[in-house]
């Protein structure tokens, strides 16, 4: 069985808890271990609600499905403005991650 952290348990969970996360792996879990700059994590959420960016994660509902059956694909995407991102016609610009 797959391990359940809340999200406030991430960072204060031990490597063979994050590897039971599906979709975590060794290179995931070993960037959640040693991170400590949560205060600049705060700045930029502060700065992606100042400028109404709207952060779609992964498991979000409104993830674009096709995304999805790509190798590796993005766990967050980032976007201005009102956007179905499941409608059958899509044209995307695609930047750097």
């Amino acid at each position: 069985m797959l391990q359940q952290l809340k999200p406030e348990e991430i960072f204060r969970a031990r490597r063979h808890q994050l590897l039971q996360i599906e979709g975590i792996g060794p290179e995931r879990a070993q960037n959640i271990l040693r991170f400590r700059d949560f205060a600049r994590a705060e700045k930029e959420i502060r700065f992606l609600e100042n400028q109404k960016i709207r952060v779609l994660a992964i498991d979000d509902p409104d993830y674009p499905k096709r995304l999805l059956h790509c190798f590796n694909p993005p766990v967050l995407l980032h976007y201005i403005g009102q956007a179905d991102l499941n409608a059958p016609r899509m044209l995307a610009v695609i930047g750097t991650r």
